[in-house]
């Protein structure tokens, strides 16, 4: 060590200056970058576990300082004979003893800078609770206090907590920039009788300010997204009117538990009801609308389908916040036949849209053929909620675009532009219109191949990149389909379902908190799920179980029915053991590829590019995200007895193992950038392992 060299708190410091005679050297080394991993938590969140982490550290140091100023005199005393083999310089060892006898004043400072930093943490969170606590119960205050934190949110990407209520004025959020929202949601538990708690981040859609997309931090609660939006109208104006909810990094449904139902409906049913009574007593052009929906609306709730009576009470929500225009006179290219059904509307259309292609294709790229494939996307729209006279009118007007689309009004005329500006536009524009396109077909093969556009224009391969943005505009222009003959017969199970799920739900209260009970309502949860993915086959199976429970019967699962007598003496503790541990194995393989992304995500944050800077804060936390809910899925399959926890994690297993198969996932672990990324295989790894286990679960 050089005589001008003071003691530091850092690994690197030590690694460079210390001398390698002293043989507990190495445990310093190892202390100092401990602590700095301490630190480092300690400054994100300055807690008082973080505290006591750093402050465990620094005594390390203290001691091992201490021990290595004993060590190192000790060698002056008794030099090595052989110094040069020893690496000794009795000057260097001097030079770290006084270094090292200094280092108590270093690790002093440093235990006061962390104490103060974790007191002024827990200043904040108090000051912050107290608030919270003043406008939790007072409407005025709390009004101000949500319009002041939505506006932040408009900006920035802000932590959150709700507690749901019945009636949508009871309901609160709390938002903040800071503080967790698990931080959050404990002060709601505290503050509030509220018991139905979602936790988690939001931002406002960066194609849409007024909607604000909700990231949702461990099961999602039902209704969460319809509450939250119940919330912001119950306290408007806010910056926000409609909710979008993640999990796993996706765009998930804002599914309603079936014992919900009644409550939600009766819920948005008083919200709307004034507004709509109002309108009707108004001139307004849609009044007949709003009469039919309210009408079909209560005959829904009527016959039980209470979820029918909110969808519908959502479709006049929309119609007052963005009513229809009023009908035009039909032109000569527009006149339609009106004892049409909606069907030869819908394929009359269609043939309309299919011959406008060509034409829009021959002026992509001009200011006339962007408007117009922007009026062909309105088109598709209107077209399929049925307001064909909208979407026709629309036509109309793309039509009149073309035709005066200038013959020197071509992409090869036009004063060429920055090759990477004009592909950043062009999917810019495109955006808004793929994620309308989710959930129907063709949807998901366009965001998969804009993906792949945007790897093509990082590579600089923009003529690649623009036949696949073609692609895309092909896949978002393509006809709607006419609705399928098996959609009443869909319709007609689906209220099967429903009747059946009524007909149990005596029984699961009368069974309430007994085994069977629990076993009950978790088969009727299931049958929920199934049924609300309109997979009828597998919901109508789940309610025959239950009723075989409720009847006393013997049930035989799929795996049990495929024979009556034990293949083999397994222990079934055992066995569960085994599940266990792969299923942590499995936890470890995700924390693991985790880490990998937030290499990579840090690589990526470093360059100019703004493309990989999103990548780096959008697409790689929606790959943590599918991993995470991955892990989730397949944590929550449990049950005693053997032959079932295989029924219930077989699907988790394998839905995840297809999860890995995303593309976003393979472009993580391919990527150019040097940084290690092996999610497929690490994590694939682990649920090898675990179908091993499965296999065994199977049979037992």
């Amino acid at each position: 060590m050089k005589k001008s060299s003071s003691f530091q708190l850092s690994a690197s410091w030590w690694r460079a200056e210390g001398p390698e005679c002293l043989g507990s050297g190495k445990d310093l080394e190892k202390a100092l970058a401990a602590y700095e991993a301490a630190q480092k938590q300690l400054d994100k969140s300055p807690d008082a576990k973080a505290l006591d982490a750093v402050e465990r550290q620094l005594d390390e140091i203290d001691a091992l300082a201490r021990k290595l100023v004993g060590e190192a005199e000790k060698l002056l005393k008794s030099p090595p004979k052989d110094p040069k083999k020893a690496k000794f310089d009795a000057d260097e060892v001097q030079f770290t003893i006084d270094a090292l006898k200094k280092a108590g004043k270093l690790t002093d400072a440093a235990r006061q800078s962390a104490q103060k930093l974790a007191e002024a943490e827990a200043d904040e969170d108090e000051s912050d609770d107290e608030e919270d606590k003043s406008v939790l119960g007072d409407e005025k205050a709390y009004r101000a206090y949500l319009t002041r934190l939505l506006k932040m949110a408009a900006k920035d990407t802000m932590f959150y907590a709700i507690a749901l209520a019945k009636k949508p004025g009871e309901s609160r959020m709390l938002l903040h920039r800071t503080r967790s929202g698990k931080s959050l949601a404990a002060t709601l538990r505290k503050q509030t009788d509220l018991k139905k708690i979602a936790f988690g981040e939001c931002v406002a859609d960066a194609d849409d300010p007024t909607t604000l997309q909700m990231l949702i931090e461990g099961t999602p609660v039902s209704g969460l997204g319809r509450s939250t939006e119940r919330l912001f109208h119950a306290f408007k104006p806010q910056p926000f009117k409609k909710v979008v909810l993640f999990a796993g990094g996706e765009v998930i449904e804002d599914a309603i538990d079936p014992d919900d139902l009644p409550d939600e409906y009766q819920a948005i049913k008083a919200e709307l009801y004034p507004a709509l009574s109002a309108a009707v007593r108004q001139p307004v052009h849609f009044k007949d609308e709003i009469v039919e929906k309210m009408g079909l609306a209560d005959k829904a709730a009527n016959a039980k389908d209470f979820a029918e009576g909110i969808r519908l009470y959502e479709e006049l929500r929309e119609l007052l916040e963005n009513p229809p225009p009023a009908p035009t006179q039909p032109t000569q290219t527009s006149a339609r036949t009106p004892l049409q059904s909606n069907e030869d509307k819908l394929l009359a259309f269609n043939e309309r849209l299919k011959a406008l292609m060509p034409q829009l294709k021959s002026v992509a790229g001009t200011p006339a053929g962007d408007a117009a494939r922007l009026k062909l996307s309105e088109g598709g729209v209107f077209a399929r909620k049925q307001d064909f006279d909208t979407a026709n009118a629309l036509l109309d007007e793309a039509e009149q675009l073309l035709k005066s689309a200038p013959v020197g009004d071509t992409p090869q005329d036009a004063p060429k532009v920055d090759a990477s500006a004009a592909f950043n536009e062009r999917l810019k524009a495109l955006l808004p219109r793929i994620k309308d396109a989710a959930g129907r077909p063709g949807g998901e093969d366009a965001r998969l191949k804009a993906s792949e556009a945007g790897v093509f224009a990082r590579k600089q391969d923009f003529d690649q990149a623009h036949a696949l943005l073609d692609e895309v505009e092909q896949l978002l222009a393509a006809p709607v389909e006419p609705p399928a003959p098996e959609t009443r017969q869909r319709t007609d199970a689906g209220v099967e379902i429903t009747e059946r799920l009524k007909g149990l739900m005596p029984r699961l209260k009368e069974l309430a908190g007994t085994p069977q009970g629990d076993e009950l309502r978790l088969m009727l949860s299931e049958a929920g799920v199934f049924a609300r993915k309109k997979e009828f086959d597998q919901a109508g199976a789940l309610l025959d179980r239950a009723e075989q429970l409720l009847a006393g019967e013997s049930i035989a699962t799929p795996e049990e029915s495929k024979t009556t007598a034990p293949t083999g003496e397994v222990d079934p503790d055992e066995l569960r053991q085994r599940w266990d541990a792969a299923r942590k194995d499995l936890s470890v393989a995700v924390e693991r590829s985790i880490g990998q992304l937030e290499a990579l995500a840090r690589v990526l944050l470093a360059t100019e590019d703004q493309n990989l800077q999103w990548v780096a804060e959008e697409g790689i936390s929606q790959v943590a995200g599918l991993l995470r809910a991955g892990l989730s899925d397949v944590e929550r399959a449990t049950s005693k007895s053997p032959a079932t926890l295989a029924e219930r994690a077989g699907p988790a297993v394998a839905g995840f193992r297809r999860q890995l198969n995303d593309a976003r996932v393979k472009a993580c672990d391919d990527n150019e950038f040097g940084v290690t990324v092996a999610v497929a295989s690490t994590v694939g790894g682990a649920l090898t392992a675990l179908e091993s286990v499965l296999d065994s679960l199977a049979t037992a």
